[in-house]
């Protein structure tokens, strides 16, 4: 029983091991060969989206009901 969470545990330190060495290795990656990006155009959420139209045409509800 208890060898079981032991080995549960075991995973998922390696797991997160080998995740913090690759995610460790890109930062360090990204330093050296871009050293100008900061990152802003990363999750900009300033983007404007175009506007939905407020209302759909009764034509094409029409049509795909077959009226």
């Amino acid at each position: 029983m208890m060898e079981s969470y032991l080995i549960g545990i075991g995973c998922s330190f390696g797991l997160a091991a080998i995740i913090s060495f690759f995610w460790v290795r890109g930062i360090d990656y990204m330093q050296k060969n871009h050293p100008d990006y900061k990152g802003e155009d990363f999750l900009d959420w300033n983007i404007e989206k175009p506007e939905k139209p407020k209302h759909q045409h009764k034509r094409n509800m029409d049509s795909h009901y077959g009226y």
